[in-house]
């Protein structure tokens, strides 16, 4: 097949999105007729995509897309509202924002994800990478840096079938130890959404920490985060007073001390756990959102990041951000 960047398919790109003005009647159709399909409008939602990869036009063409609201022609069944940011149009952002929360948490639909033959998960991964894809653009700020859009999720019971995505991802990859491109390009955008969004709303941040960390296991974590803490304290205290009396014939023994290597509560197979094991993980990208995205429901607390974790696999992450110095093989 031909690559994207050879100049025969650059010119087929370039006649879809200029001559045949593909993107807004694409928008047109998600917008519009009062049928569209899941099926439908992930196909529509990935050739998006595919142009936006392969096409570097496109960007600017989804940028400068939108159409005044009508309530009266504006029936497909994610209820399209206008985009508050860009003068009341109807846009891809605001597009991609409900057809997000239709697929996630639509009433009159199954609940998600729904049976095999539906394309509901399908489709939120494919919005997640376009999101993702968009980098920093105008309709990744739209949905990135909107507090409210990040309460809405939350408010709209959407979180957890978004983290179910993300969770199902995460078993493919560790699964099947894949590092390879395909891996990235399923598994990352669902981390970056997740991390962006924890990063910039204490709401979206605490639900999703409280799905990440369940409530009914934190009394145990801080009890042995306490009984770390003051372990640490003990050696320290004691290594203080060994260094000032060295020269007396001190006998006094120093506690052995636990450095917490390990996360103090992460059974395996837990949603904490695959995250954890995910921060040590080869490819660079995956290692780099799952720790983000830990650090984030910390809220960027060192002490509770390495409780969490475990210095371990904290340590690379800290040492990235100077948080600790890392000694060189010299």
């Amino acid at each position: 097949p031909r690559s994207p960047n050879d100049e025969d398919m650059q010119k087929t790109h370039q006649r879809l999105v200029d001559d045949l003005r593909f993107i807004p009647r694409a928008l047109s159709l998600l917008t519009y007729p009062t049928q569209t399909s899941a099926p439908l409008t992930l196909s529509l939602i990935r050739n998006v995509h595919n142009l936006l990869a392969s096409f570097e036009g496109t960007i600017k063409v989804v940028q400068q897309t939108g159409f005044p609201y009508d309530s009266t022609t504006a029936q497909a069944p994610w209820n399209p509202k206008p985009d508050e940011n860009t003068n009341g149009l109807i846009t891809y952002p605001s597009i991609f924002r409900d057809v997000l929360i239709w697929a996630l948490n639509a009433p009159h639909l199954p609940p998600f994800p729904g049976s095999p033959q539906d394309k509901r998960p399908e489709l939120v991964v494919e919005i997640l990478g376009i999101i993702f894809a968009m980098g920093g653009t105008e309709v990744s700020r739209a949905l990135h840096a909107s507090p409210s859009f990040g309460t809405f999720l939350v408010e709209q019971e959407a979180l957890p079938a978004l983290l179910e995505i993300a969770q199902r991802q995460m078993d493919t990859v560790i699964d099947n130890i894949q590092v390879n491109d395909k891996a990235v390009s399923a598994l990352v955008p669902s981390l970056a959404v997740l991390y962006k969004f924890s990063a910039g709303n204490p709401t979206f941040r605490d639900a999703t920490k409280e799905l990440v960390f369940p409530p009914a296991q934190e009394e145990e974590f801080w009890k042995l985060s306490k009984e770390q803490l003051l372990l640490n304290n003990q050696h320290q205290d004691a290594a203080t007073d060994d260094n000032n009396d060295n020269n007396n014939n001190n006998n006094k023994q120093v506690p052995a001390k636990n450095n917490n290597m390990q996360p103090l509560d992460a059974p395996r197979g837990t949603l904490r756990w695959k995250l954890i094991h995910l921060m040590t993980w080869t490819e660079s990208h995956i290692k780099r959102y799952a720790s983000e995205l830990l650090w984030a429901l910390c809220e960027e607390n060192p002490k509770e990041f390495v409780l969490r974790t475990g210095m371990g696999n904290a340590i690379g992450f800290l040492g990235a951000k100077g948080m600790v110095q890392i000694p060189n093989n010299n």
